[in-house]
């Protein structure tokens, strides 16, 4: 094990085949990545004891936490192995990250199934003698934790999906646990009554070889980005690197001019072009047959984990010399597939709901009477309150941006006063938060959005910015 200390200026860590024959070996990072599905259920068992909740609830939770809501890298179901899919993608719809939570039930034992409904898909595990739901993608469950809610039971009862309440639902603080016109719909779904066990194809997959091959005097790069979160994985070859390249994340382009033979096929760039992998086929490895000059391999990486600290402990075991040293110089910017500031930002405004429910919103009042803006001020006044992080400076600064904001929104979506309050209203108090959120943090596009969201009302005239909050 070498520990690598990393300050601002370094971009990552990299390990080194400077030999003249291949390298085989196995990897670890702090002890978080790659993770394996042993590692995975460990984890869960591990908390579970620790805090006295279900093993089923926790790994509800933990997939959850490394999962994100995103267009799918494939619509294929080759990625579906937890292992391939949190610590390469991270990204999907609704039956990618059920099927995930699935596979893990199943090695930890539990009998469990993917569940298709009529426009959305969920996890069920049979636990405490029942049906147990757990939806990874709208962060959610119905009931506590002596009673969760089946499929069957949701269909029967769809205003418990209608009207979220701390009796029918978790507290992971999102769109859906609160009344809105996300949960209005979803609980239409429910109310259906359609659903099929799709367990067979989502779950027909297998996870890549664990074992790391690197090519004669090649590099293999692990970049962070901002949080110490994982950019993406690179590996670079020159033109005595010619062999086989096994990496245990999902490759997603080449650059150089270059051979390669991959599943029988083979691929070349005779002009510096970019390569894009078909996401549709599963590309377990790479085998370099010609390089001129150099080439670079770019590998996905989950970009919600975080792996990275000040001081890192990077285990490799090899009966080969693989030198370790901190990337100072990252090389050409990397492309990524999924848009990383919305995806913190999503985050991020998810996390603070709970915050602000807890100082604010479990207090905020309807409007009822008076004048809107009277009442916008009042409200707000109790929201800033909530920020412990502004001074008396910055908070006076912020009360006198609410109305000139107030109107301009009014204006952007076509709406009365009347109309603004009564849709506040209708869905109160989420609207209110991600309005206040769009004047907290001086740029609308991103959260009025997500206020668009809530309260079902689809305009095209708000921007499709994102936030930068500091």
């Amino acid at each position: 094990m070498k520990k690598l200390v990393l300050d601002s200026s370094d971009s990552g860590i990299q390990l080194e085949n400077n030999s003249d024959t291949t390298a085989y070996f196995k990897l670890k990072i702090n002890d978080k990545f790659p993770l394996s599905i042993n590692e995975m259920i460990n984890e869960i068992k591990a908390i579970s004891a620790k805090s006295n909740v279900s093993e089923e609830l926790v790994a509800w939770s933990y997939v959850s936490g490394r999962t994100f809501y995103s267009k799918p890298y494939t619509l294929n179901n080759w990625p579906h192995h937890p292992e391939i899919f949190v610590n390469s993608l991270g990204g999907g719809l609704c039956d990618d990250v059920s099927s995930v939570l699935v596979y893990l039930y199943h090695a930890m034992g539990y009998k469990a199934r993917v569940v298709g409904l009529n426009g959305h898909v969920v996890a069920e595990v049979f636990a405490h003698n029942k049906w147990e739901m757990f939806d990874v993608d709208h962060r959610i469950y119905y009931g506590h934790s002596n009673h969760i809610a089946s499929v069957a039971e949701l269909s029967a009862h769809p205003n418990w999906v209608a009207n979220p309440s701390q009796n029918h639902t978790n507290q992971r603080f999102n769109l859906y646990t609160f009344r809105t016109n996300l949960s209005k719909a979803l609980s239409d779904i429910y109310a259906e009554g359609l659903h099929t066990d799709d367990t067979e194809w989502h779950l027909n997959t297998k996870h890549f070889n664990d074992t790391l091959i690197l090519p004669p005097n090649s590099i293999l790069q692990f970049l962070k980005a901002n949080h110490d979160n994982l950019k993406a994985a690179i590996v670079r070859v020159g033109q005595n690197s010619l062999g086989k390249i096994q990496i245990p994340l999902v490759p997603y382009y080449a650059t150089g001019t270059f051979q390669f033979s991959i599943n029988d096929s083979i691929f070349s760039s005779k002009n510096g072009d970019t390569l894009w992998f078909d996401p549709n086929v599963r590309l377990d490895s790479i085998v370099i047959q010609e390089i001129i000059g150099t080439a670079q391999i770019v590998y996905l990486t989950n970009p919600v984990l975080k792996i990275f600290g000040d001081t890192n402990f990077v285990r490799v075991r090899s009966s080969q010399n693989i030198a370790l040293r901190k990337v100072k110089e990252p090389g050409n910017p990397v492309k990524t597939f999924y848009k990383l500031d919305y995806i913190r930002a999503e985050n991020l405004f998810d996390s603070l709901i709970a915050v602000v429910y807890r100082n604010y919103l479990v207090n905020s009042k309807p409007y009822t009477s008076g004048g809107v803006k009277d009442y916008l001020k009042n409200e707000f006044q109790q929201y800033l309150k909530s920020d412990t992080s502004l001074d008396k400076e910055q908070s006076d600064t912020l009360k006198t941006e609410l109305i000139s904001q107030y109107n301009s929104l009014r204006e952007k979506l076509g709406l009365s006063e009347q109309n603004f309050i009564d849709l506040v209203n209708e869905y109160h108090p989420l609207p209110l938060y991600y309005f206040f959120c769009s004047v907290r943090y001086g740029k609308q596009g991103f959260i009025l959005h997500k206020w668009l969201e809530t309260i079902g009302l689809k305009k095209d005239t708000i921007s499709g910015e994102t936030i930068n909050p500091k």
